[in-house]
């Protein structure tokens, strides 16, 4: 049906938006964000989880590349980890993240590990310890499959989608106008018939007598459905 295209359409459009404005605040490459999501997948973590840490990564990159130090930064000075360097010429979090998974595998020890996860990715890192554990190798399977699979969304995709998400946008901000316009003189009368009211009601006989009329009109309404259902009682039995 047409409506279920719609819902359809709006629904893909919501997607590639959002996935283009998250590979945007992780400066990384929509290929390369589903790739790893595809990765996490498959490996059991939440893509939530894994969005988050990527997040608290890209934000501790910044401060060490801006700063020499911050959380990750001064870690990786403490424990005497090469990849310091690496990581403050990184261009990208995408080139970053991969030097990150290359000294994460030259690590000895599941207390050494835990601990660098840690640093590069707080609170989630202990959570993205199967993603570092297949290292560079699990991320390039997860590439090829996904280019297998046709690449899922491009980045032309997408603009697109983000285009139709904006005029959407715009059109449901229209119609707002257009409903705001049309119900206020109707709001404006139901105010003054608000106050007619309540000015009346205040008048005691007004009150008394339309209270009669409404309870009159209750029990006429009552008496009525009384004997339509002694009627029907009636028919059933004959």
């Amino acid at each position: 049906s047409i409506a279920g295209l719609v819902t359809e359409v709006n629904s893909a459009a919501a997607e590639m938006d959002a996935l283009a404005k998250k590979s945007a605040t992780l400066k990384m490459s929509i290929s390369e964000l589903q790739a790893m999501r595809k990765q996490a997948s498959h490996a059991g973590v939440d893509e939530d989880i894994m969005s988050s840490a990527l997040t608290r990564f890209t934000k501790r990159l910044g401060v060490l590349q801006q700063t020499g130090s911050g959380i990750l930064g001064s870690y990786l000075k403490k424990s005497g980890n090469g990849v310091f360097r690496d990581l403050n010429g990184a261009q990208d979090t995408q080139q970053a993240y991969e030097q990150l998974l290359q000294a994460f595998f030259k690590l000895k020890t599941a207390q050494e590990q835990m601990a660098f996860a840690d640093a590069a990715f707080g609170q989630d890192g202990r959570k993205m310890l199967l993603l570092l554990r297949e290292g560079t190798d699990g991320l390039a399977r997860s590439r090829k499959e996904l280019a297998e699979l046709g690449g899922g969304a491009k980045a032309e995709d997408a603009a697109k989608a983000e285009a139709y998400n904006d005029a959407l946008q715009r059109i449901q901000e229209s119609i707002k106008s257009i409903k705001y316009a049309a119900l206020a003189p109707i709001m404006e009368k139901a105010t003054q018939a608000f106050g007619e009211f309540t000015t009346k009601f205040k008048n005691a006989k007004w009150r008394d007598e339309t209270i009669t009329k409404v309870t009159q009109a209750v029990k006429g309404l009552y008496n009525g459905l009384v004997f339509l259902g002694k009627g029907i009682v009636f028919i059933s039995q004959y």
